[in-house]
C-alpha cells in the first residue's frame, strides 16, 4: 500500500530545536507516513541528515529579502509548486513564519493539504502589515498550530488570527535519551571532555546567537570563578556570537571552562552538568530546557515565552528576570551553595519532563493532524 507523503518546509539551514522535532516526527512515523524535505533557503543539517536516511530532501534557494519586500516571494510559486509536484506530497507543512502564505498558495496549486506549524513570535517593523502577512499567512492553511500557549496568543493579539485558527502542541522529547548519568558515567564524559570529575559544572547547550544570551552566561561565570575555586563552565554549540563568549572569559584559566562547539550527542553533553542555565532574552517552547530537566540537572531559565509553561518556579525550574546578571549570578550561587535545593529540583524536573512532556504524545497528536488532513484531501479528490 502506497504511504501518504508528507514535506516538511524549513529554512534549511538550521540546526536547533525545529530540526530536532522534524527529525524526531519523520524517524517515529516513517513505517506510516513517507517523508521529504524542503529548504528554502540552503541547505544544512537536515539535508544531510534526510540524505542519509535515503529520504527526498531539495533546497530552494529563495533569496532572503526584507519584510516589505515580501510580495517578491509570490514570483517564485511556480517553481515550489513544481518541487512541491515532484515529490507528490499529500500534506505539507510549514514550520516557520512568514512563509506560510506564499507557501500555502503553492502547496495548494500542487493539490496538497496545508499544516502550519509555529514555532517562534515573529515581530515587524510595520505592525500592520505583518499582522496582514501573518492572518493571511494562516488563513490559507488547512490548519494551524503553536508550540506553546505563549505563541498561540501571540498570533491571536498580534496578528488578529481567529482562536479557534490555531490550536497548541507543545513540543516533546525522548525522556530515554535524555536521561540522568549514573556517577560513573558522568564522570567518564567529563574525562572525555578534560574535565575535573569532582568540580561542579554549570553551563547551557545552545546556539550562540544574540537572543540566547550566551555571553551574559559567561560574563557572569568570570564574575564568580575566583570566588568559587570549584566551578567550571561547559557550553555546548556555536554560533556568530562566539568571539563575545571567548571575550568575556579572556582573564579566565583556560583550564576552567569548556567550548566543544556544535555536538550531535547533546544528551551526553547535559549529563556532565549540575546546573544548566539558559538565559534567552525569548523562547517560544525551549527543548534545551526540556531536555535538561529530563536529564535530571537543576535548571536556570529566564521566565520568557512558552518556557514558564514548562516548570513552576523553585520546584522544577528556578525561573528569573531576563537581561539581569546580576540575578543570574544570583541564582547560579544560591544553587551552589544549595546541594539539597539542587538534588531535590533535580529530580522533580526528571517527573514533570517524563510525564508531561514525553515525546510520544507530541507525535501522536501530529499523526492525528496529518491524517485528519489527509482525509480531508481524500474526499476533495472523491468529490
Amino acid at each position: 500500500m502506497k504511504k501518504p507523503k508528507i514535506l516538511h518546509v524549513t529554512y534549511g539551514t538550521g540546526k536547533a530545536g525545529i530540526e530536532n522535532c522534524v527529525i524526531e516526527v519523520t524517524k517515529a512515523l516513517g513505517e506510516e507516513f513517507e517523508f521529504g524535505h524542503l529548504g528554502l533557503f540552503g541547505s544544512g543539517r537536515l539535508t544531510e541528515e534526510f540524505g542519509e536516511m535515503g529520504l527526498y530532501t531539495v533546497s530552494a534557494d529563495l533569496p532572503i529579502v526584507r519584510h516589505l519586500l515580501y510580495p517578491l516571494y509570490f514570483t517564485h510559486i511556480p517553481r515550489l509548486t513544481k518541487l512541491i509536484e515532484n515529490f507528490g506530497a499529500d500534506v505539507v507543512i510549514i514550520y516557520l513564519p512568514p512563509f506560510q502564505w506564499f507557501m500555502a498558495k503553492a502547496a495548494k496549486n500542487a493539490g496538497a493539504k496545508v499544516l502550519f506549524e509555529a514555532h517562534l513570535g515573529i515581530s515587524y517593523h510595520n505592525p500592520k502589515l505583518g499582522a496582514f502577512v501573518e492572518r493571511r499567512g494562516v488563513n490559507c492553511c488547512d490548519a494551524a498550530i503553536a508550540v506553546s500557549h505563549y505563541i498561540a496568543n501571540h498570533y491571536i493579539k498580534e496578528f488578529g488570527v481567529d482562536r479557534s485558527k490555531i490550536g497548541v502542541v507543545h513540543n516533546g522529547i525522548d525522556v530515554n535519551r535524555f536521561r540522568p548519568a549514573a556517577e560513573i558515567e558522568r564522570a567518564e564524559i567529563r574525562r572525555d571532555l578534560g574535565i575535573p570529575e569532582d568540580s561542579l559544572v554549570i553551563g547551557t547547550i545552545s546556539r550562540f546567537a544574540p537572543a540566547k544570551e550566551v555571553p551574559a552566561l559567561a560574563k557572569v561565570f568570570a564574575n564568580i570563578a575566583d570566588k568559587h575555586k570549584n566551578i567550571n563552565l561547559l557550553l555546548v554549540g556555536d554560533g556568530p556570537e562566539m568571539p563575545q563568549v571567548q571575550a568575556e572569559l579572556a582573564g579566565i584559566d583556560p583550564r576552567r571552562y569548556y567550548l566543544p562547539g556544535f555536538r550531535k550527542d547533546t544528551e551526553r553533553m547535559y549529563r556532565a552538568l549540575d546546573i544548566f542555565v539558559m538565559p534567552s532574552a525569548f523562547e517560544a517552547f525551549p527543548l534545551i530546557l526540556l531536555e535538561a530537566m529530563a536529564s535530571g540537572v537543576a535548571c536556570i531559565s529566564t521566565a520568557v515565552g512558552g518556557a514558564t509553561e514548562i516548570g513552576e518556579d523553585k520546584e522544577e525550574v528556578y525561573y528569573i528576570q531576563p537581561g539581569n546578571n546580576i540575578v543570574m549570578q544570583r541564582a547560579i550561587e544560591e544553587l551552589i551553595a544549595d546541594k539539597q535545593l539542587r538534588e531535590r529540583m533535580s529530580a522533580k524536573a526528571r517527573i514533570k519532563a517524563a510525564k508531561r512532556f514525553p515525546l510520544e504524545d507530541m507525535i501522536q497528536k501530529k499523526k492525528r493532524i496529518y491524517e485528519s488532513l489527509l482525509e480531508k484531501n481524500s474526499a476533495r479528490l472523491k468529490g
